[in-house]
């Protein structure tokens, strides 16, 4: 019997082992991580209302609850978690997804599936709905608000979807170098909130076991930290972790140069000192490539000592030199000290140069002190003429000797002879120049004379009364020579080379569609155009007949006299818009009563001008039917031109 027995219960044992096996209850793979155990009793197992309360909320919303203990114990820790709880009221119509607790003994809890102002749908477990005695599990059932069972019923957790996004990090960016540090700023946003930022940060040729751990300072959205920790020049690495309150988080980082040497400043120059004020240059020598930031020249005068200096000058872009960068390492710097910018002080002017690069390391270096006197200049004139005043084209300017008289704004006069400039250089052109010279934004000017040389054998130099009038209408090229060589000073001058001087000084015009008058003036001869020209500006008419009739010629052949070279010129003069009203009366002459009708009102006014002055006889005589000759041409021209 006792044998039997043993038998007998080993097979039991061994039936029941297997049908264990088979019936075991698979825990599924989304509640493994379910802090409350499978199986119990009365609100704190598994099968009961905890498991099944936990294990909804995280396969229905993805929310892995904390261990709350047991059921009457969910509510009061829910809320200390920070999670909304909603108490208990009539009227109340609990949220979708939240979950019911009851209070009294270990409590109960139950998932709420749906909920509207008739009923709700609760989940749960350990749960004897139809009071008699037989509890369930894994119920999903209706119930109206009559029939609910309100007795201890504390409230409801409220339950949001798992945050699984981490935080995004944007606008990464480095500000405020110094030699000690840099900023780094960022901007983090997410959905559910962001709980901290921090940096660490390390040298770069260190391994990151080393950094230390910094906390961002926050502004909005805005996260922020200084590091000023850089003790030696080198590479320093600092990453952003940025935390949301579900414990995601993101990354990213920057690598920062810190540099402790200042540039170098060599090779100061001061130059164009005036009464305004003058300028600075330098070369500047950063080590880093692309890194010099700017340089600033703070300058100031003994007078009041510092008053004048341009306030916060080492910010100040009106303290800031113009940079010209050479390449990656070297730049040149220039300055202008402005007297206005200083109280309009004279007296000596200090100026410093700092270099600054973008760690703010400065490098510093002074220029020589310079004096500014007596103010600005108010006016310049010429105080002596160069020694030459008459050049010859193709010679050039030569400023020796000359002055010029300087008046300042405080009233103060000199002369100097130097540090002006002259709009002169090689003469191509003959003529009257008009030379401009300049001082300081002042100009003035004078005149000098420009001649072709002459190459006639036989006009001298000087000593004869034509001489200075030969070379005046050769340089204008209002009258050449018989040929290369010679001018022909006592040679007659005909009608018609009178016609052609007075047709160039007026620049030799068109004669198209001007009328032709004269049967001796021939297409094809040095004359043409001239006597049309002349003829059509009333400059000449032609011979008439004692009846007054037109013989149709003009005589070009004939030799010019005297008066009727006054007419033509009186004439041209007319045409061109010169003031003839002067007037002289020519019984001065002695051969007055000789001149022709036509020319009184010339020759009046040639005399009255100076253009003509009459034989130097006794009486003088005005010889009006004389041949005029060329060197008395040249005379003439001369005086009415200049």
């Amino acid at each position: 019997m006792k044998s039997i027995g043993k038998k007998t219960l080993a097979w039991f044992l061994t039936v029941l082992i297997a049908f264990g096996a088979i019936f075991v209850v698979q825990i599924p793979v989304s509640a493994a991580n379910n802090p409350y155990p499978l199986d119990g009793g009365n609100g704190v197992a598994a099968g009961k209302c905890t498991y099944t309360a936990w294990e909804q909320a995280y396969n229905r919303m993805g929310i892995a609850l904390p261990a709350w203990g047991n059921a009457a114990q969910w509510y009061d820790r829910a809320a200390a978690s920070g999670y909304q709880v909603i108490p208990y009221s009539t009227g109340v119509v609990p949220p979708a997804n939240s979950i019911a607790c009851w209070s009294g003994g270990y409590g109960h809890v139950a998932y709420v599936v749906a909920a509207d102002s008739v009923g709700m749908v609760l989940h749960e477990s350990n749960i004897d709905p139809y009071g008699n005695g037989t509890y369930l599990k894994d119920l999903e059932q209706w119930w109206s608000y009559s029939s609910w069972r309100r007795n201890n019923l504390q409230g409801f957790i409220v339950l949001q979807p798992q945050d699984a996004t981490p935080p995004v990090i944007t606008n990464v960016r480095v500000s405020q170098l110094t030699n000690q540090g840099y900023t780094v700023t960022c901007i983090v946003t997410d959905n559910e909130g962001v709980n901290r930022v921090q940096f660490p940060t390390w040298r770069s040729e260190i391994t990151s076991d080393g950094c230390i751990w910094y906390n961002g300072v926050r502004n909005g959205n805005e996260w922020s930290f200084t590091f000023s920790d850089a003790n030696i020049a080198t590479y320093y690495t600092t990453h952003i972790y940025a935390y949301d309150n579900a414990g995601n988080y993101s990354t990213a980082g920057i690598e920062q140069y810190v540099d402790k040497t200042a540039p170098v400043i060599s090779n100061v120059q001061v130059s164009n000192v005036t009464g305004d004020g003058y300028t600075v240059a330098c070369d500047i020598y950063e080590n880093q490539p692309d890194s010099l930031d700017r340089v600033q020249f703070p300058a100031w005068t003994h007078v009041n000592e510092q008053d004048d200096i341009i306030q916060q000058w080492w910010t100040n872009p009106e303290a800031s030199g113009e940079l010209t960068k050479l390449d990656s390492h070297h730049y040149h710097a220039v300055y202008r000290v402005n007297r206005s910018d200083h109280n309009n002080e004279t007296g000596e002017y200090l100026t410093h140069i700092y270099a600054y690069d973008k760690w703010g390391n400065a490098g510093i270096m002074g220029s020589t002190p310079i004096q500014i006197l007596h103010g600005s200049v108010q006016s310049i004139s010429i105080a002596s003429n160069p020694s030459k005043t008459v050049y010859y084209v193709g010679e050039s300017f030569n400023r020796s000797g000359m002055t010029l008289r300087v008046t300042y704004q405080d009233g103060f006069s000199e002369t100097i002879d130097s540090g002006f400039t002259v709009s002169a250089g090689t003469f191509s052109t003959p003529g009257i120049k008009s030379i401009r010279v300049t001082y300081q934004g002042k100009s003035t000017s004078f005149s000098l004379t420009v001649h072709k040389r002459l190459p006639f054998v036989d006009v001298p130099a000087s000593g004869v009364y034509y001489s200075d009038a030969v070379q005046y209408v050769y340089d204008y090229d209002y009258m050449t020579g018989m040929n290369p060589t010679t001018f022909g000073p006592a040679e007659n001058l005909s009608r018609a080379q009178f016609a052609v001087i007075l047709y160039r000084m007026k620049g030799s015009p068109s004669t198209a569609g001007m009328n032709n008058p004269f049967e001796d003036n021939q297409p094809g001869t040095f004359y043409y155009d001239a006597v049309i020209w002349c003829n059509n500006a009333g400059i000449i008419t032609g011979y008439y007949n004692a009846d007054g009739s037109f013989t149709g010629r003009f005589g070009p052949s004939d030799n010019i006299s005297r008066e009727q070279l006054a007419t033509m010129l009186y004439r041209y003069a007319n045409y061109v818009g010169d003031d003839t009203s002067a007037a002289t009366s020519l019984n001065r002459f002695g051969d007055a009563a000789m001149v022709s009708s036509y020319a009184v009102d010339a020759l009046e006014w040639a005399a009255a001008e100076g253009i003509v002055s009459g034989r130097q006889t006794t009486p003088p005589t005005i010889a009006p039917l004389d041949n005029a000759s060329r060197a008395d041409v040249a005379v003439m021209l001369q005086r009415y031109l200049v």
